[in-house]
């Protein structure tokens, strides 16, 4: 899941942009993806909320894209 993804990308920082779109990714998720250094993220139509939007607002991302969330 999440976490996985996370652990891997930390370890390979060339990627840059990721998109998610669709995998029922939770608060819990959003706050792991928020650890990363990415330029882009697209985590739309998941199950984030409130929460999980605040810890990614605080990231280093440059764009994110949270549409059609809880």
């Amino acid at each position: 899941g999440v976490e996985a993804l996370v652990d891997a990308l930390k370890k390979n920082e060339h990627v840059k942009k990721i998109n998610l779109h669709g995998n029922q990714i939770s608060d819990g998720g959003a706050k792991r993806l928020s650890e990363l250094h990415l330029r882009k993220l697209s985590l739309s139509c998941n199950k984030i909320g409130s929460t999980g939007a605040s810890f990614l607002a605080k990231s280093k991302i440059a764009s994110l894209d949270l549409s059609a969330n809880e």
